[in-house]
């Protein structure tokens, strides 16, 4: 997980009780959660902020606007990593599979599409140990 100030992490782990164990938070919030007899908690990544969202049972119908808003982000997500994918059955460059899909961010595409499927083996760089090359693209494994 990154830290974005180890320093301060550090810190706070070792005041004692003031920060819990890294790595443990999205699991105790549902744990929590499932105990108070609530709905899990929403988990969203909207640009660059996490944001979770809880509800305390006082509007239910909120909560089903919720999951179904969430069901469709994810399934435009799958839309999209499947065209990735079709795309990349030749060797792409980021900036191919952006015309492609119509995207205008390098930096987005990389880090919510192109690094996760590198990561999980779905796709492989030409050069893999020049990742940042101007070259580089991407193929289907």
């Amino acid at each position: 997980m990154e830290v974005r100030n180890e320093t301060i992490v550090k810190l706070l782990e070792t005041l004692g009780g003031i920060l819990e164990n890294r790595h443990t938070g999205i699991s105790t919030m549902n744990k929590k959660m499932q105990e108070a007899n609530l709905p899990k908690p929403i988990f969203t990544n909207e640009r660059e902020d996490f944001v979770v969202t809880f509800y305390n049972g006082e509007y239910p119908e909120l909560y089903q606007r919720e999951l179904i808003q969430n069901k469709k982000i994810q399934d435009k997500k799958v839309k999209k990593i499947k065209r990735i994918l079709e795309i990349c059955k030749e060797p792409k460059s980021v900036n191919e599979i952006m015309q492609e899909l119509q995207y205008k961010s390098s930096h987005t595409l990389k880090r919510e599409y192109i690094k996760p499927l590198v990561e999980s083996g779905k796709l492989k760089m030409t050069i893999p140990d020049k990742p940042t090359s101007r070259n580089q693209k991407y193929v289907i494994k």
